[in-house]
């Protein structure tokens, strides 16, 4: 019962009407469950594929559909179109093991935030790029989550304020300097203004 992401697969236009496509994925402290378009509830546990824990903290499906599934204490997972899985850890060079969100942006990297280390990205050639708060501008090492405004724009929810990142210049939002004050951020919606 405790959801800690939600995903939906993306269908082409040309294939609404293929149940096969489509599906929800969700992420639960006790593995993913997957709702198919002809609902049927099928379980992702570590017993039936090739993750490697249940406590799944987030969910999310790039543009080419492929799944990537943080798990708490063991990095994260992915699964292609062809039902090929990988796996980033500390011990393949990931940054953290605790990752906290995954989101896509518009150039196609991939950015992990994590619960203890900052904010990570895969870019297209296959390398991790990484911002902490030692290392740049970035507010604060519990990255909540990662949204794209523009392109080239990203904002940073991180428990000891907002950071944004124009691809050059950090600007962090605290108690401080903002109105921003007496909560923790914990999520953040861009509208369309």
């Amino acid at each position: 019962n405790y959801i800690q992401g939600i995903a939906f697969e993306k269908v082409p236009e040309a294939q609404l009407d293929a149940a096969d496509q489509g599906a929800i994925w969700i992420a639960t402290r006790k593995g993913l469950s997957v709702l198919t378009r002809r609902g049927a509830w099928l379980p992702v546990l570590p017993g039936n594929s090739m993750l490697p824990g249940e406590d799944t903290t987030a969910v999310f499906i790039d543009r080419e559909n492929t799944k990537w599934i943080a798990i708490r204490g063991s990095g994260v997972c992915s699964i292609d179109s062809k039902s090929n899985w990988g796996k980033y850890s500390a011990a393949q060079g990931l940054f953290s093991n605790n990752i906290l969100c995954i989101t896509q942006d518009s150039s196609g990297s991939i950015w992990l935030g994590s619960q203890d280390s900052g904010a990570s990205y895969l870019d297209p050639k296959g390398a991790w790029v990484t911002f902490s708060s030692e290392n740049s501008g970035l507010i604060g090492n519990c990255v909540r989550q990662i949204m794209e405004e523009k392109p080239g724009t990203l904002w940073f929810v991180t428990a000891s304020g907002v950071s944004v990142f124009d691809g050059r210049n950090w600007t962090s939002y605290t108690a401080k300097n903002s109105p921003v004050a007496g909560f923790i951020p914990a999520s953040m919606v861009i509208d369309r203004a």
